[in-house]
């Protein structure tokens, strides 16, 4: 990278996003102002149209062959982070302890069938 090419950054050294290289950033502004064409941004195009489904799709492909995830697996876009998938963790153990004892069990405001 020639020095012509920094910006003048803050560096990021913590937890979370980096700071990331200015064509990248150029890049994901560009398609926030219009998609490959389609005059609209990124975030205007509508789930159901031809153009978002195309990146979908693209994009899960691309996922899978990166992570080698089987063709049986389905691959998920959620929201929620880190809270929630520590919450589905308990969601599923409930759900099974739920399905071997068929008991009702209340635990303090909380009832688990």
């Amino acid at each position: 990278m020639s020095p012509s090419s920094l910006r003048d950054r803050t560096i990021n050294l913590g937890a979370g996003p980096c700071t990331l290289p200015t064509s990248i950033l150029e890049t994901a502004a560009q398609g926030l102002l219009d998609y490959e064409g389609t005059g609209m941004g990124l975030v205007e195009l509508s789930h159901r149209s031809k153009d978002f489904q195309k990146l979908n799709s693209g994009t899960i492909d691309d996922l899978r062959t990166a992570l080698a995830v089987p063709e049986n697996f389905e691959i998920l876009f959620m929201q929620g982070g880190g809270l929630t998938q520590f919450s589905c963790v308990v969601m599923n153990l409930v759900n099974q302890f739920r399905l071997k004892t068929n008991q009702i069990r209340q635990i303090k405001s909380w009832l688990i069938i």
